[in-house]
């Protein structure tokens, strides 16, 4: 599981509502998620996700847990679980547009369905599902599934948006 939810990881903000790092809590990142969607703006979905240097030398190293020495593992092998993940989180970003693109998205409720992990960089909080209302609606559960959220340093990305079926 380990392995998971280290492909889980956030990237830096194209967003408004973003500073430089991330965002300041879990609502104003998944608020901005919702805006992306409603959008139909791929840019500006994975500008929520971690960046690749963040993802690389802080994530990948640091998913051990408090306390312990962080993986030492080659670039090669940091940059081919870097790839990996935002390849995947590429095809994830699509399946979410292709689902809740340009759809006027009322958010109901907001519910992870783990309770937050701690690693030895960052606390990981998910899979996030957003019940919504959708205009027009949606010919199955209006349930948005994604993935982690990340907070590094007290700001928050996206973990990827690649999640496990409930």
């Amino acid at each position: 599981m380990v392995g998971f939810v280290v492909l889980l990881v956030a990237h830096a903000a194209l967003g408004q509502a973003a500073a430089g790092d991330g965002f300041a809590s879990r609502e104003a990142i998944v608020a901005e998620f919702v805006a992306a969607l409603e959008a139909n703006d791929r840019d500006r979905l994975l500008g929520l996700l971690i960046d690749r240097d963040r993802y690389r030398d802080v994530i990948v190293p640091g998913s051990v847990e408090p306390g312990q020495p962080r993986r030492d593992w080659p670039e090669k092998t940091r940059q081919f679980f870097t790839d990996t993940f935002f390849e995947k989180s590429g095809h994830y970003a699509d399946v979410l547009l292709k689902d809740w693109g340009g759809r006027k998205l009322t958010v109901k409720a907001v519910r992870y369905t783990r309770a937050p992990k701690t690693y030895a960089a960052y606390t990981a909080y998910g899979e996030l599902r957003i019940d919504v209302d959708s205009v027009p609606a949606v010919d199955h559960e209006p349930v948005i599934r994604t993935g982690f959220l990340a907070e590094v340093d007290g700001r928050f990305r996206f973990l990827g948006f690649l999640h496990d079926d409930d």
